[in-house]
Protein backbone atom coordinates (compact mmCIF):
# COMPACT_ATOMS: atom_id res chain seq x y z
CA UNK A 1 0.00 0.00 0.00
CA UNK A 2 1.45 3.10 -1.09
CA UNK A 3 0.49 5.72 1.04
CA UNK A 4 0.21 9.69 1.09
CA UNK A 5 -1.04 11.41 4.41
CA UNK A 6 -2.11 15.23 4.91
CA UNK A 7 -3.29 15.73 8.38
CA UNK A 8 -5.84 18.62 8.51
CA UNK A 9 -6.02 20.41 11.36
CA UNK A 10 -9.51 22.35 12.09
CA UNK A 11 -9.23 24.86 15.22
CA UNK A 12 -12.67 26.67 16.28
CA UNK A 13 -13.17 28.91 19.39
CA UNK A 14 -16.76 28.91 20.63
CA UNK A 15 -17.20 32.04 22.49
CA UNK A 16 -21.13 32.83 23.36
CA UNK A 17 -24.36 30.33 22.55
CA UNK A 18 -25.77 31.86 19.61
CA UNK A 19 -22.32 33.97 18.26
CA UNK A 20 -21.01 32.71 14.99
CA UNK A 21 -17.38 31.94 15.54
CA UNK A 22 -14.52 30.53 12.70
CA UNK A 23 -12.19 27.78 12.49
CA UNK A 24 -9.17 27.98 10.98
CA UNK A 25 -7.72 24.73 8.56
CA UNK A 26 -4.07 23.84 8.63
CA UNK A 27 -1.67 21.09 7.71
CA UNK A 28 1.45 19.21 8.53
CA UNK A 29 2.25 17.00 5.60
CA UNK A 30 4.31 13.65 4.86
CA UNK A 31 4.82 11.91 1.65
CA UNK A 32 5.92 7.67 0.81
CA UNK A 33 6.25 7.55 -2.84
CA UNK A 34 6.73 4.07 -5.00
CA UNK A 35 5.27 2.84 -8.34
CA UNK A 36 2.61 2.61 -8.03
CA UNK A 37 1.65 6.02 -6.49
CA UNK A 38 -0.96 8.11 -5.80
CA UNK A 39 -0.75 11.67 -4.70
CA UNK A 40 -3.28 13.37 -2.58
CA UNK A 41 -3.33 17.06 -1.75
CA UNK A 42 -5.54 19.27 0.18
CA UNK A 43 -5.75 22.58 -0.51
CA UNK A 44 -4.93 25.82 1.91
CA UNK A 45 -6.31 26.93 4.92
CA UNK A 46 -10.27 27.51 5.03
CA UNK A 47 -12.16 28.55 7.46
CA UNK A 48 -15.42 27.25 9.14
CA UNK A 49 -18.12 29.03 11.03
CA UNK A 50 -19.65 27.46 13.94
CA UNK A 51 -23.51 28.34 15.00
CA UNK A 52 -24.96 26.82 17.91
CA UNK A 53 -28.12 24.97 16.98
CA UNK A 54 -26.81 23.86 13.43
CA UNK A 55 -24.55 21.49 11.32
CA UNK A 56 -21.86 24.46 10.20
CA UNK A 57 -19.95 23.33 7.64
CA UNK A 58 -16.29 24.03 5.53
CA UNK A 59 -16.14 23.16 2.25
CA UNK A 60 -12.42 22.37 1.10
CA UNK A 61 -10.60 20.95 -1.87
CA UNK A 62 -8.29 17.58 -1.80
CA UNK A 63 -6.46 16.66 -5.46
CA UNK A 64 -5.60 12.98 -6.45
CA UNK A 65 -2.91 11.43 -9.10
CA UNK A 66 -3.05 8.28 -9.28
CA UNK A 67 -1.24 6.13 -11.67
CA UNK A 68 -3.10 3.17 -11.55
CA UNK A 69 -6.91 2.26 -11.92
CA UNK A 70 -7.20 0.97 -8.58
CA UNK A 71 -7.31 3.71 -5.61
CA UNK A 72 -9.16 5.02 -2.45
CA UNK A 73 -8.68 7.85 -0.43
CA UNK A 74 -9.72 7.54 3.30
CA UNK A 75 -10.46 9.90 6.35
CA UNK A 76 -9.72 9.43 9.57
CA UNK A 77 -9.04 10.59 13.33
CA UNK A 78 -6.42 8.30 15.12
CA UNK A 79 -6.33 10.47 18.05
CA UNK A 80 -7.72 8.79 21.12
CA UNK A 81 -7.94 12.10 22.95
CA UNK A 82 -10.50 13.83 20.46
CA UNK A 83 -12.57 10.63 19.53
CA UNK A 84 -14.14 11.89 16.07
CA UNK A 85 -14.99 15.25 18.57
CA UNK A 86 -13.22 18.43 18.56
CA UNK A 87 -11.69 19.07 21.67
CA UNK A 88 -10.74 21.97 24.04
CA UNK A 89 -7.28 22.82 23.29
CA UNK A 90 -4.75 25.60 24.51
CA UNK A 91 -2.63 26.84 21.59
CA UNK A 92 0.04 28.51 23.56
CA UNK A 93 0.28 25.60 25.61
CA UNK A 94 0.03 23.47 22.48
CA UNK A 95 -1.90 21.06 24.43
CA UNK A 96 -5.61 19.42 24.65
CA UNK A 97 -7.29 20.67 27.97
CA UNK A 98 -5.98 17.97 30.92
CA UNK A 99 -10.16 17.91 31.03
CA UNK A 100 -11.15 17.38 27.65
CA UNK A 101 -14.11 19.71 26.85
CA UNK A 102 -15.70 17.59 23.81
CA UNK A 103 -18.46 19.60 21.49
CA UNK A 104 -21.09 16.90 22.07
CA UNK A 105 -21.03 15.62 18.20
CA UNK A 106 -18.52 13.77 16.16
CA UNK A 107 -17.48 15.66 12.82
CA UNK A 108 -18.18 13.75 9.74
CA UNK A 109 -16.62 14.84 6.24
CA UNK A 110 -17.47 13.69 2.34
CA UNK A 111 -15.86 14.05 -1.13
CA UNK A 112 -17.86 15.13 -4.05
CA UNK A 113 -16.72 14.35 -7.55
CA UNK A 114 -16.48 17.09 -10.11
CA UNK A 115 -19.84 15.14 -11.89
CA UNK A 116 -21.43 16.07 -8.78
CA UNK A 117 -21.70 12.33 -7.39
CA UNK A 118 -21.50 12.28 -3.77
CA UNK A 119 -18.93 9.96 -2.14
CA UNK A 120 -19.49 7.91 1.34
CA UNK A 121 -20.18 10.67 4.50
CA UNK A 122 -18.12 9.07 6.86
CA UNK A 123 -18.16 9.83 10.83
CA UNK A 124 -15.07 10.56 12.60
CA UNK A 125 -13.27 8.45 14.41
CA UNK A 126 -13.41 5.67 12.24
CA UNK A 127 -13.94 7.20 9.36
CA UNK A 128 -13.29 5.05 5.90
CA UNK A 129 -13.33 5.59 2.43
CA UNK A 130 -14.35 8.64 1.14
CA UNK A 131 -13.28 8.54 -2.52
CA UNK A 132 -12.98 5.17 -4.59
CA UNK A 133 -11.52 5.43 -8.28
CA UNK A 134 -11.53 2.77 -11.06
CA UNK A 135 -9.62 4.90 -13.68
CA UNK A 136 -5.96 6.58 -13.50
CA UNK A 137 -6.37 10.37 -12.80
CA UNK A 138 -3.77 13.51 -13.04
CA UNK A 139 -4.08 16.29 -10.78
CA UNK A 140 -8.50 15.33 -10.37
CA UNK A 141 -9.95 18.04 -7.75
CA UNK A 142 -12.68 16.44 -5.76
CA UNK A 143 -14.56 18.45 -3.01
CA UNK A 144 -14.45 18.22 1.00
CA UNK A 145 -17.22 18.52 3.01
CA UNK A 146 -16.86 18.89 6.70
CA UNK A 147 -19.93 18.98 9.22
CA UNK A 148 -19.75 19.61 12.25
CA UNK A 149 -22.70 19.74 14.26
CA UNK A 150 -22.71 22.31 17.20
CA UNK A 151 -25.42 22.10 20.22
CA UNK A 152 -26.39 25.33 22.80
CA UNK A 153 -25.29 22.84 25.52
CA UNK A 154 -21.66 22.52 24.29
CA UNK A 155 -18.74 24.12 26.29
CA UNK A 156 -17.70 27.93 25.79
CA UNK A 157 -14.36 28.72 25.60
CA UNK A 158 -12.88 31.50 27.33
CA UNK A 159 -9.42 31.06 28.01
CA UNK A 160 -6.53 33.51 25.58
CA UNK A 161 -4.74 29.65 24.98
CA UNK A 162 -1.50 31.21 26.43
CA UNK A 163 0.63 28.97 28.63
CA UNK A 164 -1.02 27.07 31.16
CA UNK A 165 -4.09 29.18 30.51
CA UNK A 166 -7.59 27.93 29.55
CA UNK A 167 -8.20 26.68 26.44
CA UNK A 168 -9.30 29.04 23.90
CA UNK A 169 -9.90 26.64 20.85
CA UNK A 170 -11.53 23.43 19.53
CA UNK A 171 -9.43 20.55 17.62
CA UNK A 172 -9.24 18.23 15.27
CA UNK A 173 -6.83 16.86 13.33
CA UNK A 174 -8.30 14.98 10.30
CA UNK A 175 -6.15 12.51 8.24
CA UNK A 176 -6.84 11.81 4.86
CA UNK A 177 -4.65 8.33 3.56
CA UNK A 178 -4.52 7.56 -0.41
CA UNK A 179 -3.70 4.03 -1.52
CA UNK A 180 -3.12 2.36 -3.95
CA UNK A 181 -2.78 -2.06 -4.63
Amino acid sequence: MYEWRRELTKFARLIAIGVVVTVLCVGAVSRVTASPAIDISVSAAKAITLTPGIISTAVDTITVTCDTTTWKVTAADADATTSGKMTAYATGAAAYDPTPAKLASAMSVKATTATGAIGAEVTLPAGGDILTGSAVVDAQAYTLTFSQPVSYLDVTLTGDGETNEAPNTYRIVVTFTGSSP
